[in-house]
């Protein structure tokens, strides 16, 4: 206001007319940035999936022959930054430390529920810096890949483009345990191995 009509109103009071106004601050939500070409690559990539027969139940496309799966990072500490208390009380304070500890998780989701599988966080990988690599993933999906396979049963498995998965130590484990995946296409190198292409910038779980 004061920049562009000269108006000198301190915060608290627009915060107490936007209040009046029935108003309310809430988060924006992420959205990918679909660029005209990935709006593209997904027209292309709906349109062959919806004649490709890996994907189709009789005529029709069947949803539930897809498992999607994500990686993301969890902290260990109590990390909420407000608290309910009684009328007088103070809340907890939020221990502050440089560095906090961190679980990776990878999760799988379908029509039935989902599992989550631990992997190697950052310092705990073998990679450059203690990063997760192919090697560090397979082997965690190694432990698990009993109860993994057992869950997926014959669906084909979504993955994005990150290294670790789109490698081909990564997609040469996947097929030598017959599990059908489709993954981000961040190159098109070992394409071949898989039943098909996660266009990028998908929507994240």
């Amino acid at each position: 206001l004061k920049e562009k009509h000269g108006i000198d109103v301190c915060v608290m009071t627009t915060r107490r007319d936007v209040d009046a106004l029935g108003w309310s601050k809430k988060p924006r939500p992420y959205m990918p940035d679909l660029t005209p070409e990935y709006k593209i690559d997904r027209v292309a990539f709906a349109e062959s999936v919806l004649v490709n027969p890996e994907y189709l139940e009789g005529p029709v496309f069947d949803p539930l022959k897809f498992a999607f799966s994500d990686e993301s990072y969890f902290g260990c500490g109590d990390t909420r930054s407000h608290q309910y208390v009684p009328d007088g009380a103070r809340p907890d304070p939020i221990g502050k430390a440089k560095w906090t500890a961190r679980v990776h998780v990878f999760g799988i989701i379908t029509n039935e529920g989902y599992r989550m599988f631990r992997v190697p966080a950052s310092g705990e990988g073998s990679g450059d810096n203690g990063g997760c690599n192919s090697h560090d993933f397979v082997r965690k999906l190694q432990e698990a890949c009993g109860c993994m396979t057992t869950f997926l049963g014959n669906r084909i498995l979504v993955l994005d483009g990150a290294t670790i998965h789109t490698s081909k130590f990564t997609t040469d484990w996947f097929a030598s345990k017959g599990i059908k995946t489709m993954i981000g296409e961040r190159t098109k190198k070992h394409v071949a191995r898989t039943i098909g292409t996660w266009p990028p910038n998908s929507p994240d779980l």
